[in-house]
């Protein structure tokens, strides 16, 4: 639950910045898929983590996904 907790504020966050940042609330329904989709992408869920260009490293560090996506991982299958 503290996983679920953490990533659902990690995200609010997010827009909360967004939100903050940017006053018209159609500029923020184009950007977020932007931002989400490469951090997405670099998470795992859809490459591996292994086979990601060094130049691109960065976009995998500062993934929320990433870091929810692995605490996941760890709490599901740990100690099988």
């Amino acid at each position: 639950m503290l996983t679920y907790f953490l990533t659902y504020n990690a995200f609010g966050g997010l827009a909360y910045i967004l939100g903050a940042a940017i006053a018209n609330k159609q500029v923020i329904n184009i950007i977020m898929p932007v931002i989400l989709v490469p951090t997405m992408l670099f998470a795992g869920f859809f490459v591996n983590q292994n086979n990601i260009p060094w130049f691109l490293l960065p976009i995998k560090y500062i993934s929320i996904f990433k870091y929810s996506y692995q605490a996941y991982f760890l709490n599901e299958f740990e100690g099988l």
